[in-house]
């Protein structure tokens, strides 16, 4: 993956659990526990987050991981409380 390795053997982490673990539940964390996940991961020091899905026939953004478009994604506002150096990715 572009960007994930590098000459000096360290790894890079993405966690996806807002987005592959929305498969398992329709992508209906709600927002609290959305919140409450990315908080989590941050505190650990996880560098990358992915906290979403695009998809506009079935994304709706309010209460899910799984949003319309990247105005919905911004909307939802989870990512707001951004911990420096840690960086959201929606798929």
């Amino acid at each position: 993956m572009p960007g994930m390795h590098n000459t000096s053997g360290n790894v890079s982490l993405l966690d996806c659990t807002l987005r592959d673990g929305g498969w398992v539940q329709d992508f209906q964390f709600g927002s609290e526990a959305m919140q409450e996940i990315l908080y989590g991961l941050e505190e650990a020091g996880v560098p990358r987050i992915e906290t979403g899905y695009l998809d506009k026939a079935h994304g709706s953004g309010k209460e899910r991981s799984m949003y319309a478009d990247f105005a919905a994604f911004e909307r939802n506002g989870i990512q707001n409380r951004r911990r420096p150096g840690t960086e959201h990715i929606v798929m």
